[in-house]
């Protein structure tokens, strides 16, 4: 059928455009647009890109192991001695509108760019995991590590704003992962601790809508939440959960809302 040509091309043309959008001078660097960013790749930064690239890469099973290689290699070049994985230039030019941000909404956390570390964090080490690329010596990340930490993490999260709330859940479920895998913990601790974690939040989720939250949040930031706490129940290997016909009833109440992402969480 020619209306699926594009697909069977799909593979190839991906393949193309990603050797186009690589650095000649940085291997594993890739810009951020077709056109030019406002920074080249001589100022050390966007390892973002370089993500995209492998979670392409892993997506449409184009095999390249050298180019997936290097940009494995850059990524892991930002590593920090706390563990984490973020971009320091990035952060210094976005500092003042950070601390403006914490300002506005009291959150310190805001103000050091911690919660921007910790997403871009996730984000890397999940590529890295795709092609198998994880270090072999990982740093301890800072994650609460007992079920009272847990209790007291999930407490001091504002869950009238499901989006930004189940955004650390899943993160929290995506770094115990993490932790078992590289033998930081062990199998009981981990289940011990995503099992607490999953049970604190099942006690926000409401029976009529199925989704996680306090008070109560638009329909399209519920969806937006919920997207957030399902993709932390299957980083644990959990895809398990109560209400999912009132969840695709709530979804499909808010199809074709405000934005591109709102549909495709809703999806």
């Amino acid at each position: 059928m020619k209306e699926l040509d594009w697909l069977y091309n799909l593979k190839p043309e991906v393949s193309g455009f990603l050797e186009s959008m690589q650095s000649h001078k940085i291997q594993g660097y890739y810009r951020y647009s077709y056109s030019g960013d406002i920074y080249d790749d001589s100022f050390n930064w966007n390892p973002g890109s370089s993500v995209f690239a492998l979670k392409i890469y892993y997506t449409l099973g184009i095999e390249n192991p050298e180019a997936i290689k290097s940009a494995s290699t850059y990524i892991q070049s930002f590593f920090h001695q706390d563990g984490l994985i973020y971009d320091d230039f990035i952060y210094k030019k976005g500092r003042p509108r950070a601390f403006l941000s914490g300002i506005k909404h009291h959150s310190l956390e805001n103000i050091f760019n911690q919660k921007y570390k910790i997403a871009e964090t996730r984000q890397c080490y999940s590529a890295l995991m795709l092609h198998d690329q994880l270090p072999k010596q990982l740093l301890k990340i800072s994650i609460p590590s007992t079920e009272k930490e847990i209790d007291v993490y999930l407490n001091k999260l504002n869950w009238q704003q499901p989006w930004d709330s189940g955004s650390h859940f899943s993160h929290l479920m995506f770094f115990l992962n993490l932790a078992r895998q590289s033998n930081q913990i062990d199998q009981e601790t981990f289940e011990n601790l995503s099992n607490c974690a999953i049970s604190w939040v099942n006690r926000l989720q409401n029976a009529n809508d199925g989704s996680w939250c306090n008070g109560n949040p638009s329909a399209r930031f519920k969806v937006n939440g919920a997207m957030k706490i399902l993709s932390g129940l299957i980083a644990a290997g959990r895809q398990e959960f109560s209400y999912p016909e009132k969840l695709i009833d709530l979804c499909l109440s808010v199809s074709n809302n405000e934005t591109a992402c709102d549909n495709f969480n809703g999806s």
